[in-house]
């Protein structure tokens, strides 16, 4: 077991989705004839790899049936040995997933061995099992029935490149299950996940009669809901956009209960309830409460789900491009979120390929020779230099980039990448596709709010009930306030925008370690819901831009 692997969170985690054809049902006989492989990272296909196999054995009929894989199609394909290295260079350590996993990973396994490879070892994931416990109610758990519930469009069914994108599918609708409705945030409780035990509570208990009524009067509005025992002791504080449908979870659909989940739910006597503006207001107001009472049944880290943050220490002589999980009040100008730490890996190799600012972690001025980085023009190599003005111009060139003024980097990347494509270096010309497809990614998340974290002043507006909705108003990293609107008044927005513009003194805070923690959750659901609300960026605009925008949002959803 990885251990770094394990403890990701899930946003973190590459899932590397795999279909095979095969020649027959034993994996010791029977040989690939197509394998078909799809990597997810969060919540998103980014990667795909497919090819037909020579399996060096007779197709038989019945296979060639169901397939539409023909002893010819494969005369001319690859052996698994021709393609064996590109497979696992896809797999990496990633986890296998497939629906059915041991058929898949099993023939997989077997054709490394057969070629002289070491047995791989990635940990599996199964959506087949998955689907046991989150659709406990539907009659089929096939790959045909999931993709009818879930309405996948699918062109070539049997065929290995295709049944890998629906299964990769599913398993997004599965993570997205898996986090919203039972609280899993870590990639080693979404491996344990498939194998748990089953709980269901065909006999309610008694206390259950007790809290037919409170749960059936339960509004569908966003909050947060309290459970309590017999003593009035808190056993558990959630949040949900519907807290009846949350509340009746856990006594009337309750198939899927962890053990834990089963043993809190008989202990519970009474319940409490209050309502939100918004799913955004119920997960801050959660998320103050837990640390407040923390409750005997919530996890200590319950929701702060972290997203990484590119970083520029501006207070060194000479910065250095980094990236961290935490924000801190330490002067230093950040960027952000990216989705998961593979994403800012990448988007990080990426700028320093592109600008010449020093790798080294220890700086040492007056060095006697120049490292690699500087042998390779990488670096300007201020160790050596000391030429400062030549280094911040290319700072400003980073800044002028991650702000939004200069564009041409992926101009430059796909040049490179149709460069290694017409020599015939397809994994590097992949590479180089991967970081085009991140950088396109930070372009497009950024293109309202083109500015540090540090300097970016903007609202972000969350639709609520019929015509009302929330406003958060963000300065740097801290949330100043947030107001609830029953209409679309323009009198009431008005008076809004004029304190948020007019009176400065709101904008004079005062950092501390709650406000990076609320500015994380806030950014965390922002970016996860940034297509059903609006965000504002205030740098800019006059008080009545800000206000066409907002109704003009508000009109349209």
């Amino acid at each position: 077991m990885n251990t770094e692997l394990y403890n990701k969170y899930i946003n973190d985690a590459v899932f590397v989705v795999v279909d095979v054809e095969t020649t027959g049902q034993n994996a010791y006989n029977g040989r690939i004839t197509e394998i078909g492989m799809v990597k997810v990272i969060d919540g998103e296909i980014v990667d795909e790899y497919s090819t037909l196999i020579n399996p060096e054995q007779f197709i038989p009929p019945y296979i060639t049936f169901i397939t539409g894989i023909t002893n010819e199609m494969v005369s001319t394909a690859p052996t698994f040995y021709d393609v064996h290295n590109k497979i696992k260079s896809f797999l990496g350590d990633n986890v296998f997933v497939a629906h059915n996993v041991s058929f898949d990973f099993f023939f997989v396994k077997e054709s490394f061995l057969r070629v002289g490879e070491e047995e791989i070892k990635n940990d599996t994931l199964c959506t087949v099992r998955l689907a046991r416990r989150i659709l406990p109610t539907t009659k089929s758990k096939s790959l045909d029935s999931l993709i009818k519930y879930y309405n996948i469009p699918v062109n070539n069914r049997h065929r290995a490149l295709d049944d890998a994108k629906a299964t990769a599918k599913i398993l997004i609708n599965f993570l997205d299950v898996l986090e919203n409705k039972y609280d899993i945030e870590l990639l080693s409780d979404v491996l344990s996940f498939q194998y748990k035990k089953v709980f269901q509570l065909k006999n309610p208990p008694k206390n259950f009669l007790l809290l037919k009524n409170e749960i059936a009067n339960l509004p569908e509005k966003p909050g947060v809901y309290f459970f309590y025992d017999k003593n009035d002791f808190l056993l558990y504080i959630g949040k949900s956009k519907n807290l009846k449908e949350r509340v009746e979870s856990y006594f009337y659909h309750n198939t899927g209960h962890d053990s834990k989940i089963f043993e809190m739910v008989r202990k519970v006597h009474s319940l409490k309830y209050e309502t939100t503006a918004s799913e955004l207001s119920a997960l801050l107001l959660e998320s103050l409460l837990i640390k407040k009472y923390k409750p005997l049944y919530n996890s200590a880290n319950k929701r702060y789900k972290k997203y990484p943050f590119l970083k520029i220490n501006v207070n060194e002589k000479y910065p250095v491009l980094s990236w961290d999980y935490e924000i801190k009040d330490d002067g230093a100008k950040y960027y952000g979120p990216f989705t998961n730490r593979y994403s800012i890996e990448v988007f990080l190799e990426a700028l320093n390929k592109l600008f010449k600012l020093r790798e080294c972690k220890d700086f040492k001025p007056k060095a006697k020779r120049s490292c690699i980085y500087s042998d390779i023009e990488r670096c300007l190599a201020p160790c050596i230099n000391d030429d400062y003005e030549k280094y911040e111009e290319e700072i400003k060139n980073v800044f002028n980039f991650l702000n939004g003024m200069n564009k041409s980097i992926i101009d430059k990347f796909v040049e490179m990448m149709n460069d290694k494509a017409e020599n015939l270096l397809f994994e590097e010309a992949a590479e180089i596709r991967n970081k085009i497809w991140v950088i396109e990614k930070f372009i497009e998340k950024h293109k309202y709010l083109p500015y540090s974290i540090n300097d970016a002043n903007f609202l972000v507006v969350v639709p609520s009930f019929r015509t009302s909705f929330e406003i958060f108003l963000i300065k740097n990293s801290k949330l100043i306030r947030s107001i609830y609107f029953e209409s679309y008044q323009k009198k009431q927005i008005d008076k809004f925008l004029d304190e948020i513009i007019n009176q400065a003194d709101l904008f004079d805070v005062n950092y501390t370690k709650k406000d990076f923690h609320e500015f994380h959750i806030i950014m965390s659901w922002v970016y996860k819901n940034r297509n059903i609300i609006e965000i504002i960026d205030l740098n800019e605009k006059s008080k009545k831009d800000i206000h066409s925008q907002i109704i003009s949002f508000l009109n349209s959803f």
